[in-house]
Order: C-alpha cells, then sequence, then structure tokens
C-alpha cells in the first residue's frame, strides 16, 4: 500500500480509535472470562485465581496488540490499559464491600493498586509489541475493528439472555426490582448476592451495560469519521435501539410480563442486525475508492441475500415465540420448516458469491460463512427438537445441562447467522454492478 493511501486510511477516523477499540475490546473479552470463571456451575471447579490469570492475560494481549499495530509503543499498550480499567470499574463494585473492610483508605488504597497494575501490565505489553512491530503490513482498519467489538460483545450478551431463558422465570425474575437490584445501586450489589439464578441476571444486567456503553461510543467514532451519512445515521438508531432494549427488559422485569420477554429478545436481534450492518458500512473496504465488479448475475445475486436476510429475520421472530411462549406442536413444526427453506436460501445465496465470485475475496468469505453458519443453525436445532430440550416454562428448573447448553448456542448461531447474511447482502451491493446490454456486447 502506497503512503498516500495509508494516509488517508488513517485519516478516515479518529486518532484515539486504537486504543479505544483495544480497550473495549480489552474488557469485552474479561468480563467475558469472568463470567465464566464465576458460573454457580463451575464453583468449586476453577479456581479465582486461574480467573483472575486469564483475565489479565487477555489484557495484556490487547496492551501487546497496540504496541504492535498502532506504532505508539508502550504507550499504546499504557492508554489501552487505562481505558479498560476505567469500563472494568462497572463491575468491581461487585467487590466494594469485600475490599472496603478498613473504610475508606482501605478502598482507596486498592483503587490505586489496580490502576498501578493495569498500568504495569499495559506499558509491558505495548512495550514488547513495539519489538514485533512490522511496518510494511496496511494500517489497521480501526474504526472496522471497534464495531465489531460492538457485535461481538452483543452477540455475548445475546447467549447470556438465552441462558437467562433457558431457566425460565427462575432466572429472569430472580432480582425483583429495577434499576435497582436488591435496593442496591445496580453496580453494587455485592458478588456474595449472586447466588444461583441470581448471577444469571445480574450479570446479564451489567454485560448489557456494557454494550450500551460500547454502541455510544461507536456512534460516537463513526460521526466522527469519514463515512456516508447513512452509517450515521444508523449507528444513532442503534443507540436508540440499545437504549429501548435496555428499558424494555427492566420494563419486564417489574411488570413480569412473557410478552415483554419476547420483544426484548426479539429487539435484540433486530439490534444486532444493525450492528452488522453498520460494521460492513463503516469498514475500510466500503470506504475505499474500490470499483465494483461488472458482472451479469449481479442483480440476482443481491435479490437472494436480500431474501436471506428476510428469512432469516423471520425464522427468528418464530425462534423467539417458541423459545418464550413454549407453544403447541404445530408451531415449532412450522419453525423447522421454515428452517429448511432459511437453510436452502443462505447456501443458494452463499454459493452464488462464493462460487461466481472467487476473484472478490470479501464476497467469497462471506458467502462461505453464511453456508457454514446455517449448516451449523439447523444441525443445533435439530439436535434440540431430536432431543426433546425446548424452553422450560415458568418456574421450572433445567434438569441437565443440555437444556441450556443447546437451546442458547441455537440462539447464538442463528444471531450470527443475521449479522453475515447482513453483510453478504451489504458487500453485494456495494462490491457488484449488473453490466449493461452495451458493456456485455463490449466485451
Amino acid at each position: 500500500m502506497s503512503s498516500s493511501a495509508s494516509d488517508q486510511t488513517i485519516a478516515r477516523y479518529p486518532a484515539f480509535s486504537d486504543v479505544l477499540a483495544l480497550g473495549f475490546g480489552a474488557s469485552v473479552a474479561m468480563w467475558s472470562i469472568g463470567y465464566l470463571g464465576n458460573l454457580p456451575a463451575l464453583a468449586g471447579f476453577l479456581p479465582r485465581w486461574v480467573t483472575l490469570l486469564l483475565m489479565l492475560a487477555c489484557l495484556f494481549y490487547c496492551c501487546f496488540r497496540a504496541g504492535q499495530l498502532t506504532g505508539r509503543g508502550w504507550l499504546g499498550g499504557l492508554w489501552t490499559a487505562l481505558v479498560s480499567a476505567l469500563i472494568n470499574l462497572l463491575v468491581l463494585g461487585a467487590l466494594k464491600d469485600e475490599l472496603s473492610g478498613g473504610g475508606a483508605p482501605q478502598l482507596l488504597v486498592w483503587l490505586l493498586g489496580y490502576f498501578a497494575l493495569s498500568a504495569v501490565i499495559g506499558v509491558l505489553g505495548g512495550a514488547l509489541g513495539r519489538t514485533k512491530r512490522d511496518t510494511r503490513k496496511a494500517p489497521t482498519d480501526w474504526l472496522g475493528v471497534f464495531s465489531w467489538v460492538t457485535v461481538a460483545a452483543t452477540l455475548l450478551l445475546i447467549a447470556k439472555g438465552g441462558v437467562v431463558t433457558s431457566y425460565g422465570n427462575t432466572a429472569a425474575l430472580s432480582v425483583p426490582d429495577w434499576p435497582q437490584s436488591f435496593g442496591y445501586n445496580m453496580f453494587l450489589l455485592p458478588l456474595s448476592k449472586m447466588a444461583g439464578p441470581v448471577y444469571f441476571e445480574h450479570a446479564h444486567r451489567l454485560f448489557g451495560t456494557l454494550v450500551g456503553l460500547t454502541t455510544v461510543v461507536l456512534a460516537l467514532l463513526v460521526s466522527l469519521s469519514r463515512v456516508k451519512p447513512l452509517t450515521k445515521v444508523m449507528a444513532w438508531l442503534a443507540v436508540l435501539l440499545v437504549i429501548a432494549q435496555g428499558i424494555l427488559g427492566g420494563v419486564r422485569v417489574t411488570l413480569t410480563d412473557t410478552t415483554l420477554a419476547f420483544l426484548h429478545g426479539v429487539l435484540a436481534q433486530l439490534f444486532l442486525g444493525v450492528l452488522g450492518f453498520i460494521s460492513v458500512q463503516a469498514s475500510a473496504l466500503f470506504n475505499s475508492g474500490r470499483s465494483p465488479k461488472l458482472c451479469a448475475t449481479a442483480g440476482a445475486d443481491r435479490v437472494s441475500t436480500v431474501i436471506a436476510v428476510i428469512l432469516v429475520v423471520g425464522q427468528l421472530f418464530l425462534g423467539a415465540v417458541v423459545r418464550h411462549f413454549n407453544p403447541s406442536g404445530g408451531v415449532v413444526m412450522l419453525h423447522i420448516a421454515v428452517g429448511t427453506i432459511v437453510l436452502a436460501a443462505c447456501v443458494t445465496a452463499g454459493i452464488r458469491h462464493w462460487g461466481n465470485h472467487v476473484d472478490v475475496t470479501a464476497l467469497r468469505k462471506a458467502g462461505a460463512s453464511v453456508m457454514h453458519l446455517a449448516g451449523t443453525q439447523y444441525l443445533l436445532g435439530f439436535l434440540a427438537w431430536a432431543t426433546g430440550v425446548t424452553k422450560l416454562a415458568n418456574d421450572a428448573v433445567p434438569t441437565n445441562v443440555w437444556q441450556i447448553i443447546l437451546p442458547t448456542l441455537h440462539q447464538a448461531v442463528g444471531a450470527l447467522l443475521l449479522v453475515y447474511t447482513v453483510r453478504l447482502a451489504v458487500l453485494s451491493f456495494r462490491l457488484l454492478q449488473e453490466e449493461s446490454s452495451e458493456q456485455q456486447a463490449a466485451a
């Protein structure tokens, strides 16, 4: 890549996008490890110090990448660590009671030590990453990276919500108030009170806050970047959707209404679809001066992606009905039948782009991803149906781990399939152009 092209790529978004992308990425990874490490099912099997080491390893890796990819060296690692440390304060409040036994002075010492440790990890990681820097590589598209961090955080949040749904009202209504939690400020509920189903529900709330914060920062970065006006509009639409999603989730708790839970689940999927759209529109590839490929099948290829997106959205809607209302066998069979149609539509769209456009790497990869995800989603759905695993009614408690794992994986892969069908559709409209009859004759 020429130096002028590199400069244009770097100037496309704010200079601090790299630190924000890596700092938020570190927090998303650390929160996810912390969630798994503190699962009630793993109590006594995974020592807390192992979970802590894994979280610190994630932070070190992101700081290392800051030194390797940003050109900031140890300073890039430091800023990445400090951004992550500030975000992590949202969940560290759960340890307040354990850390403040000696009063405010002890808490202050702990906070200073926490930021000092983060800074040391950042400096060391950034300095080591600087020694591995390869200036021959093209600059990283940090706005694109941040948009995918937001997608990943939302996908993980949907999976956590799937766990809550699998437990029925036992988890979903285990914390009876909102926005407080048992009368506590949501961010200060002691970890000791997050036992059993309460853990799943409260962790879902906290991770939802992380997704909301990440979405707002994404919208600000997009607004300050050189992207299409539509991308900026969609970024702020995502902010409105995540706010509505948070309110809907809270009202569902206070009103104990299953219909609201259903709407909460559907809106989460649509929100993720919007983020998938933004992740492509904000990318360097979409905003480059690259000319679309001329081909006679462009129109049909585009139509195939639009059909796939519509069918996937409809299938996710039916899936939410099955998950939340535990309907009769007829609705379940309709869900299975539509799933077969969705599989056929996604494979068709995937093959058209994977097979017909091997010379366009982005289309080839996106087409292959859609096919693989559609097949995996169909297999997971079949396994969930064949093993009789369904959403538990009301206050029932899961009797085996598959009643949680299969439906949650099925839901999460369906959400990821939506992201990639949207991605394929947007790329198809951007990278393909139908040949006119005159162009075909000239060729």
